[in-house]
Parts: C-alpha cells; sequence; structure tokens
C-alpha cells in the first residue's frame, strides 16, 4: 500500500473500488475513514481453530445447522458497513452473527446491518490500540454483544450494548447468547482445548 492511499480518508464505495495488485494477499478493513491491514499472525492455526468453533457452535444453535430453528446467519471474516453504507467504517469480524429479521431477503455485498453478536478474536501480535478502536466503532454501530478473545491469556471480555464496561469470562466460565441468543451457552474452556482432546 502506498503512503498516498494510507494518508486519505476513504469512504465504503472508495474502499470496495479500489484496484489491488494480485500479489498482495494482505486482508484490509476500512476503520473511521482509514484502510488498515489485519495484523500478519492474525491468521495462525489456533485462531483458526477458535473461529471455526465458535462459528460451527452458533450455527449448530441458531444458523443453517439449526434447520427449522434457524433464528439467523453466522458470517466468518465477512465486512459489514455496520448499517450505514455511506460511512467511514467496513471491519471484517472473525465471526459475526446476524438475526434473520433484520436482514434484507437478498443483497450482495457487505453485511448491509450491524451485527447482532461480533467475535473478535485478539493474538499476541494485535496492538491495544487496534482492538480498542474496533471495539469502539462496534458499540458506536450498537452491536448488542461483542466477545473479545483473547488467544494468548486464555480468556473472554464480553461487551453488551448499553454497559460501558466488559465482563471478565474465564476458563471456568460460560459464554451466553443474553438477549440475542437466549439458551445459547460454551463453555470457554472448550475454544482453548487442545484438537486432539476434543
Amino acid at each position: 500500500m502506498t503512503l498516498a492511499i494510507a494518508e486519505k480518508v476513504y469512504t465504503i464505495e472508495d474502499f470496495l473500488n479500489l484496484e489491488w495488485p494480485e500479489a498482495d494477499e494482505t486482508e484490509y478493513e476500512l476503520l473511521r475513514g482509514k484502510i488498515v491491514a489485519k495484523l500478519q499472525g492474525s491468521t495462525s492455526a489456533k485462531h483458526g481453530d477458535v473461529s471455526t468453533r465458535i462459528a460451527s457452535q452458533l450455527d449448530r444453535f441458531a444458523g443453517v445447522g439449526a434447520s427449522a430453528l434457524r433464528q439467523g446467519l453466522v458470517y466468518v471474516v465477512a465486512s459489514t458497513n455496520l448499517g450505514n453504507p455511506e460511512g467511514p467504517n467496513l471491519p471484517k469480524p472473525n465471526v459475526c452473527f446476524v438475526l434473520d429479521a433484520r436482514l434484507p431477503a437478498d443483497f450482495d455485498g457487505p453485511i448491509p446491518v450491524a451485527p447482532d453478536i461480533v467475535i473478535e478474536i485478539n493474538s499476541p501480535s494485535d496492538t491495544d490500540e487496534s482492538k480498542f478502536e474496533k471495539l469502539r466503532i462496534y458499540q458506536e454501530a450498537q452491536v448488542r454483544l461483542i466477545w473479545s478473545i483473547n488467544l494468548f491469556e486464555k480468556y473472554v471480555l464480553v461487551y453488551r450494548n448499553g454497559l460501558n464496561y466488559p465482563k471478565l469470562l474465564t476458563l471456568e466460565d460460560e459464554i451466553d447468547g443474553g438477549e440475542v441468543l437466549p439458551g445459547f451457552k460454551l463453555a470457554v474452556n472448550y475454544l482453548f482445548e487442545h484438537p486432539k482432546t476434543i
């Protein structure tokens, strides 16, 4: 990415119409009008494993895998305009969930609403500044439930819409779906178990 691109303030439309070099395999997000590269190391094997585990559990409970009981859709690394197609943000949550009732019947491009649940999986390479900036953006968009998963120290911070402080969950606790997905529960230690012990 050139310095000129990094310094310009972009709209979502500008960002979506950029032509990237074919050899560039970096993933980018648009945060407050700035193009931000997703940090290297954020796609480690453990990162991918935790993403898959949480996405599959959500899908089994309330997504396509729930069949007649489906309540919404689970997305993995999909861009969302957070309900503002003219806005300055196009983040790519690691995993997110959107209730069916809030999704248009058919759409192309980024998820057109703010997700009901956002899951961000933080690797040691993520900076505190980048983590908190995305959290602020999600909170401003009124995402109802945010699960911020720390891979290195093995804990989850849960942010609920309307509350200014997170709840800390450790390996002995359970993540729950709150008002978004009543009845959904997932043991925090399940996210960090060695694959061969499952």
